[in-house]
C-alpha cells in the first residue's frame, strides 16, 4: 500500500466518521465546513502517525508545509469543541498507561509534596510572633529541609535508574 492509497484510506474513514463531505472534496480543497473539519483531522493524525508537514502538504494537495501545520492545530482547536473530532482522535491515540519507571517517579514526587507541605507547616509554626526561631522549632525546620533535599535526590536517582 503507498502513502497515496493509505492517504485515500484515512480520508474515506475521516469523511465517514465525520460526515458532511467526500475524498474528493477534501482532495480538491474545497474550503466548506465539512471538507476543512476532514481535512484538519487528517493532517493532525498523519503527523502524530510521523508524516512531516511537508509531505502532509503534498498529500493533501495543500499549498505549502504551513497549511499542514495550521490543519493539524486546528484539529486540537476543534478537538475541544466538537465532541464527534476529540472521540474520533480519542479512539486513534489512546492515552497509554504510564509507565513503571513514570509511576515510580510520580510516587516520589507525590511524597516529596507532601513533605514539602510538611515544611510549610513546620516554618509556620517555627516563626514567633516577633519572627526569631525557637530552639525546637529551628532544629525542626532544618531536619524537614534535610528531608524534602534527601527525598528530591532519590527521586531523580530513581529517574535516572529507568
Amino acid at each position: 500500500m503507498t502513502h497515496h492509497d493509505d492517504t485515500q484510506a484515512l480520508l474515506a474513514r475521516l469523511c465517514m466518521a465525520l460526515g458532511g463531505t467526500t475524498v474528493a472534496a477534501v482532495m480538491a480543497r474545497h474550503r466548506f465546513i465539512g471538507a476543512m473539519r476532514v481535512r484538519h483531522v487528517a493532517c493532525y493524525i498523519m503527523h502524530r502517525r510521523g508524516m512531516s508537514y511537508p509531505a502532509i502538504a503534498r498529500a493533501l494537495n495543500l499549498g505549502n508545509h504551513t497549511s499542514a501545520m495550521s490543519g493539524a492545530k486546528a484539529a486540537m482547536d476543534r478537538a475541544k469543541r466538537e465532541p464527534a473530532v476529540h472521540d474520533l482522535l480519542e479512539a486513534e491515540f489512546p492515552a497509554k498507561a504510564p509507565t513503571p519507571a513514570e509511576e515510580a517517579w510520580m510516587d516520589q514526587r507525590r511524597t516529596i509534596a507532601v513533605a514539602c507541605n510538611d515544611l510549610l507547616v513546620a516554618i509556620d509554626r517555627a516563626v514567633t510572633g516577633d519572627g526569631v526561631l525557637a530552639g525546637q522549632s529551628r532544629r525542626n525546620l532544618v531536619d524537614s529541609l534535610l528531608r524534602v533535599r534527601t527525598l528530591a535526590s532519590e527521586a531523580d536517582a530513581c529517574l535516572a535508574h529507568w
